[in-house]
């Protein structure tokens, strides 16, 4: 990719040399500085198309030519005059050479001035992005690299303008807590954000199990078979991971109820006793609000996403996974990004529990696909939200309780194509 960068600066650098070294255009009034030596002469082109100049004890002449260019005759030289700074005309040393082109008579140091440090400027940026990512780069390359492992009889929807990464957290146990996929749509400029409901009833290992079950290198797989959405790459974050990217951005806000952090304070003491920070739910709820935006650190934030429940039924899987998508949601902003971005180091411990599938080169990728049209993107997500699949299922229990959801394959399928191709909600 760096590599890629290289040559596009010196087609950029190509495409300016042709520029200067066209020729200049004849405009009344305008000022040719030359030098030959130590001499010096600025002629100023007059409205009658030919103006004479003495410079090295020898006369010559600037003409409109026919293609409206001016043309220079000095001594053995007859061609076109050329933008190109330093240019050489004429036979013998020292030569003949244009410093610059104004419109009033002073020396074009300014432009000169002005053009190096644009130059500068760009190099600056290129330089400044190859040294980002080659941080964002070495922060991949300290995360576990894992393939993703299609599956071999799913029937997947391809489509080459769609990216889809698969997301997830993983508890202590190693089984997924939080399983989403983000779809880049580049044909119609959008993003979906799908929540993959763990209670939805998959094959795997020969029996059928709910999704949350299945370990999570196997979830692709599970993924392609269940929902038909091709699995192009992964991120799987165990949970110390994704609570230490949270606390890399500072934290995060995210609105909650009162019940909800008495839950987050049970389930901090239970996991984590006297290592960790408990809400001071007296002080944030004492009102007559049930509800209040709360900042949270990244343990606080990971146990709201776990609360499976605030009265004396279990919360169904729409409610746990609404709960994380207000995370989500206060994680993916453009001031996480650019703190990702610019302070790569401070993510280090955090890339020490992860796995993933992309490379640098994948994220560049998609940033230059995604950045012309950011808005576009940001406003799709916007719009929608989380979409969450399942969309119409069929619940089923077993002998001990333990709660799937049927799906309908064909019409999961339709709805798929509906959400990731068509842009509607389901």
């Amino acid at each position: 990719m760096i590599w890629t960068l290289f040559f596009a600066l010196i087609i950029l650098l190509i495409l300016g040399t042709l520029l200067w070294a066209r020729g200049i255009r004849y405009r009344k009034g305008l000022h040719i500085h030359m030098k030959l030596g130590d001499s010096e002469v600025t002629p100023v082109l007059s409205d009658s198309g030919q103006t004479m100049f003495d410079i090295g004890g020898k006369t010559g002449m600037l003409l409109k030519g026919d293609n409206g260019v001016v043309q220079i005759s000095y001594g053995d030289t007859d061609e076109d005059l050329r933008w190109l700074i330093g240019y050489r005309y004429g036979e013998g040393t020292p030569k003949l050479r244009v410093v610059g082109t104004t419109m009033t008579n002073r020396m074009p140091y300014r432009r000169f001035v002005i053009l190096m440090t644009a130059a500068f400027l760009v190099a600056a940026s290129v330089g400044f992005g190859i040294f980002r990512m080659t941080k964002v780069s070495a922060l991949l390359r300290r995360a576990l690299t894992s393939e993703v492992q299609h599956s071999a009889s799913a029937d997947v929807i391809e489509d080459k303008d769609i990216t889809s990464i698969l997301i997830a957290v993983t508890g202590e146990d190693g089984a997924p807590d939080m399983i989403k996929t983000a779809v880049f749509n580049r044909r119609s400029k959008s993003v979906r954000l799908l929540t993959l409901l763990g209670d939805t009833q998959v094959s795997y290992g020969g029996r059928f199990c709910r999704l949350a079950e299945v370990p999570a290198q196997e979830l692709p797989s599970a993924v392609e078979d269940a929902f038909s959405i091709k699995v192009d790459e992964t991120l799987i974050l165990d949970d110390k991971s994704f609570v230490k990217v949270i606390d890399s951005l500072g934290g995060v806000t995210v609105e909650m109820s009162a019940a909800e952090a008495e839950q987050v304070n049970s389930i901090l003491t239970e996991r984590y006793g006297e290592d960790c920070t408990l809400l001071d739910t007296a002080r944030l709820f004492s009102g007559k609000e049930e509800t209040g935006k709360v900042r949270c650190d990244g343990k606080q934030a990971y146990s709201l996403t776990v609360v499976t429940s605030t009265g004396a039924k279990p919360d169904s899987d729409y409610i746990r996974t609404e709960r994380e998508d207000r995370v989500i949601n206060a994680i993916a902003t453009r001031r996480s990004l650019s703190k990702l971005l610019l302070s790569t180091s401070r993510f280090n411990e955090a890339a020490d529990g992860a796995a993933t599938s992309l490379s640098a080169g994948d994220l560049l990728k998609l940033g230059f696909d995604t950045a012309s049209y950011w808005r576009d993107y940001r406003d799709s997500y916007r719009n929608t939200g989380s979409i969450r699949l399942p969309v119409n299922c069929q619940e089923l229990y077993s002998a001990d309780g333990t709660r799937t959801l049927y799906t309908y394959p064909a019409q999961l399928r339709q709805a798929v194509i509906r959400i990731i191709c068509y842009d509607m909600k389901g």
